[in-house]
Parts: structure tokens; sequence; C-alpha cells
């Protein structure tokens, strides 16, 4: 219960970052205290990266007075960019699959016929999926810390919630929190976390859960080898209607076989490995 009370407050996160922007441009070696402390609601949770990350997270929030105010859609991306590149200095196998996510979501949302907007939001939602696992250790994102423990299962599920109050500051990334907080969502309602399911799960979050499933089946990790593409569609299928959206994995799997955008994200994905 205290679980979804946290999670359904999700939306207000804040983020503690009161540096100014000189004092921002000198990237220390460690995100002082003052610049890495994520306050969601009564929790804190606290951001630690080293400093080319920390230099790329104080670079986006540079941007935040101009982003905010009229015209400041550009400024975002700008921001969003730099989110992207903290991400691959914390870990490059997640900025890698979040790339690769982007161009799978963006050749379903086609897939489903959404208007050029729609699948430019999709796009850039999902490539920001995974920023909140910059709160994830880099050892246990790749395995290498030992045995899974609860302790860092929960360290993961709160990767959405990180993810949200890294976009809270800038007020034209709201069309992008959908995404980042539902892509682990359930169309069963097993997911997390807010515990949604069918349509109560926004499309985008759905388009991500798909993406996001197919690329890290196929991909190699250090615990684990990759299925083959047409295997992954297999599991893809079997987990339609309980795991996935039935429509959004059909269109997955129409874009797989023609879109330019998915065949490039599996051919990054082979190369990768």
């Amino acid at each position: 219960m205290r679980s979804r009370r946290l999670a359904a407050g999700l939306l207000c996160a804040a983020i503690a970052l009161q540096s100014s922007p000189a004092s921002a441009r000198r990237a220390p070696r460690r995100i002082q205290l003052k610049r890495n402390t994520l306050k969601l609601n009564a929790k804190t949770m606290r951001l630690r990266v080293g400093p080319r990350a920390a230099r790329e997270i104080t670079l986006a929030l540079d941007q935040r007075q101009s982003a905010n105010g009229t015209g400041g859609e550009v400024r975002t991306l700008r921001a969003m960019v730099h989110l992207l590149r903290a991400l691959k200095a914390h870990d490059a196998y997640t900025h890698g699959h979040a790339i690769r996510v982007g161009r799978y979501a963006m050749a379903t949302a086609k897939a489903l016929g959404l208007d050029a907007k729609s699948v430019n939001t999709v796009s850039i939602s999902a490539k920001l999926h995974d920023i909140g696992k910059m709160g994830v250790s880099r050892r246990v994102i790749n395995g290498t810390s030992g045995k899974l423990t609860r302790a860092k299962r929960m360290m993961f599920s709160r990767h959405p919630a990180t993810g949200v109050a890294l976009l809270e500051p800038f007020a034209k990334a709201k069309p992008y929190v959908a995404g980042v907080l539902t892509h682990h969502e359930n169309v069963d309602g097993t997911g997390y976390p807010l515990r949604i399911g069918q349509e109560k799960i926004p499309l985008v979050g759905r388009i991500i859960a798909v993406a996001d499933a197919f690329d890290a089946m196929t991909s190699a990790r250090t615990y684990n080898k990759p299925m083959g593409q047409y295997a992954a569609l297999a599991q893809l299928k079997r987990l339609a209607g309980k795991k996935f959206d039935t429509q959004v994995v059909t269109a997955f799997i129409k874009a797989i076989k023609s879109d330019p955008h998915a065949k490039r994200a599996i051919n990054d994905a082979r190369t990768a490995r």
C-alpha cells in the first residue's frame, strides 16, 4: 500500500538541484550532496554518478530557465541530449539499449498509424525511458555485483521514479514523463510502479514495453546470451494479452519486417555483441 501511495505521487516528483550555473560548470569528481539528492514525496533518493555524468546533468539543468519559457522546445531537447550523454557516461550499454529502443518504438508508432508529432514524442520518450538507471550502480546493471538480491531488485524497480525526477525540472518535457514512468507496466496489471493494466497504461508506455523487451532479449549481456530474432518475436506473441498489448505486438512485428529504423536497431544490436 505504501509503495502504491508513493507511485501515485510520482508525477509530483521534485529534484533538489539548486546550484548556480557558474558552480555547475565546475564539474566535481562526484556530484556534491546538494546536487545529487532526488526528493520523491517524503522519500529521499541519492543519485551518485561520476564526473562526466555529473557534468552532463549540470549542463542539462543550465537549460532550465530558457527551456521552460516561450519557444523552449529546442532548449528542452538540448537538455534531453545532455541527460542521454550522462546516461552514456554512467553505463554505455544502457545508453545503446535506449537508442535502439527509441528506434523500435518510433517504427512501432508509425505502424500503428500515429501522427508525426505523436511518433516523435514516442521516439524521444523511448530514448529517455532508462535515464533513471543513473540511480543504479553500474555493477548491478551489468550483473557483476553477484547474486540479484531483493535490495538490488528494489534498486532496479525505482528507476522509473528516478527518471521522472530527472525530467521534472523541465516543463516542456512533460510529454515524455508517461513513457518513462509506465514502460514496466503490464497489461494484466502485474507490472510496476503503478500496477495498472490495459488501457490505463498510456499507449507510449505500452509501445516502449514491447520495444524494451525485444531489445533486452536480443542483446548480449554478461549474464545473458542473446535470443535470435524469431525466438524473441515468438516470445512477444506468447506474452501478448498478458504482459504486452496485443495490438502493439502486431504493429511491432510489422515494423520489424519493413521499417528502416527497426532494421537499423537490429543491426546495431548485432554489432554491439
